[in-house]
């Protein structure tokens, strides 16, 4: 299996070389050997009618229901989509598209509990007041690490939440070609005139973009502002205007980190121990704890409380299962993982990744449900939120004893 996934990672190269392979095809075996999870008792709602939306009763409770939409999400022209992961029009590979499936909980369909919501700036509001930081503090700092397999979370988060999207800056991106990454280009600037922020040098944007002209709807080329946009090293902010609360999420593409996190590194987009708030990556936290935090020496425990949710275990292993029965209940063909992936250029021809909108657009919102209710122990106060020190969420939760 490991073979067939580096073959079809080297149809598709990478600038990382066969280290980025290597670090890609064991995430994807990972995902394939996800245990099946132990049953156990958890709470399902909070004090002030949220459902609980901890990352255990993701793994044992979640589910989807149909949710029949007139239209997707959002499509080919979302400023921060990169342009290998939309589907050719005409391309289709489920009986019923992504989007038309809702994940939810038990309790919320009974309703006897309401899904928080987990749009950013509300997920700000919610993290920022249970944990006693608001409103002296009205922005929540949270930091997206791993392989584009991260990326593309990230990327679904900004697509579904365009309305509240105002600001963002982008560290790989150069306006020209012998530019030097590193400028901080601003969302505005890479946005302006409807641009978009591609994943490509401008040169290589229509080769993602064929003649459709047989097909319905076919998108057009989109426009990059910059010669090179990348949204490796980013940062987008949404706000809440009527509330003011804000979230600045970055995303830090990083593979094989054990090699390529040297000591005294910084944090990502510059944030700062004492204000990140939540750390979603790809890693384990025996790594984060044991390596990343010291390399990027961390401050002691009681100087900072960033939480660390590793979701290895709430990712595709998990949700892609979900997602299967529930096509299979529905009386629909189970579709496969490579049913899920992107085809931008031909319909034969499948990229890696999953297309856009959907199944990582699932993932997110639930993520960031989680953050929105996943950190309580009780139904009446909040302790593991308020405690002092870094909290760790996920596999290997061991770690933090």
């Amino acid at each position: 299996r490991r073979d067939e996934l580096i073959s079809e990672y080297f149809n598709h190269p990478t600038r990382d070389g066969l280290d980025g392979v290597e670090a890609a095809v064991s995430f994807l075996v990972d995902q394939e050997n996800i245990p099946t999870p132990i049953k156990k008792k958890f709470q399902k709602i909070l004090h002030d009618g949220r459902c609980a939306v901890s990352h255990d009763r993701i793994m044992h409770d979640g589910y989807f229901v149909r949710d029949i939409k007139a239209s997707p999400p959002y499509n080919w022209s979302c400023p921060v989509m990169r342009a290998r992961y939309h589907l050719i029009p005409g391309c289709k590979f489920t009986a019923v598209p992504i989007y038309d499936w809702r994940w939810t909980l038990p309790e919320a369909e009974k309703k006897q509990c309401k899904m928080p919501d987990p749009s950013p700036a509300v997920v700000a509001e919610t993290f920022l007041t249970d944990r006693g930081l608001a409103p002296t503090r009205k922005r929540m700092h949270i930091l997206m690490l791993g392989l584009s397999f991260m990326g593309q979370p990230y990327q679904s988060l900004a697509c579904l939440n365009q309305k509240t999207l105002v600001d963002g800056f982008f560290m790989t991106a150069r306006r020209e070609k012998d530019s030097v990454p590193g400028q901080n280009i601003s969302l505005v600037e890479i946005t302006q005139n409807q641009g978009q922020c591609t994943g490509l040098d401008r040169h290589l944007i229509p080769s993602y973009f064929p003649n459709y002209k047989q097909y319905k709807n076919s998108p057009p080329i989109p426009q990059q502002n910059v010669y090179h946009c990348s949204t490796d090293h980013s940062a987008l902010l949404f706000r809440n205007n009527d509330t003011q609360f804000e979230a600045l999420v970055c995303f830090h593409y990083m593979f094989n980190p054990q090699k390529n996190i040297k000591p005294g590194a910084k944090l990502p987009c510059g944030f700062k121990w004492n204000t990140l708030d939540v750390v979603i990556s790809l890693f384990p936290n025996s790594f984060m704890k044991n390596i990343y935090m010291p390399r990027l020496h961390a401050p002691p425990d009681n100087a900072f409380s960033t939480v660390f949710l590793s979701i290895n275990d709430i990712y595709q292993g998990t949700l892609e299962s979900q997602l299967r029965k529930a096509y299979q209940k529905h009386g629909f063909p189970e579709p496969t993982h490579k049913d899920l992936q992107a085809a931008p250029q031909n319909c034969k021809l499948r990229d890696v990744h999953y297309a856009l909108p959907g199944f990582t657009d699932h993932a997110v919102t639930i993520w960031f449900s989680l953050l929105a209710s996943g950190l309580y122990n009780s139904s009446s106060k909040n302790e593991e939120a308020r405690q002092v020190g870094p909290t760790f969420i996920g596999r290997w939760r061991s770690d933090n004893k």
